[in-house]
């Protein structure tokens, strides 16, 4: 997945791609649909989804950061 607001900060999408059918107001649920059609067990989404919770204050830094500097 690549953010286009971090790239471009004018970008009203936020996903290159779209996840589940999504560029923009993207839930859990959205990420599920995505790791169930590519058949992850609810334990490696379970540890994906513990991997992101871990990032999260270092995501939000970093888009501060980059998103001021724009």
């Amino acid at each position: 997945m690549l953010s286009t607001v971090l790239v471009n900060p004018k970008e009203e999408e936020y996903l290159a791609l779209s996840l589940n059918g999504k560029k923009k107001q993207l839930k859990r649920r959205d990420f599920e649909s995505a790791f169930d059609s590519m058949k992850l067990t609810t334990r490696q989404q379970y540890i994906i989804f513990g991997k992101m919770a871990k990032a999260r204050n270092k995501w939000i830094e970093f888009i501060q950061k980059n998103t001021k500097s724009s």
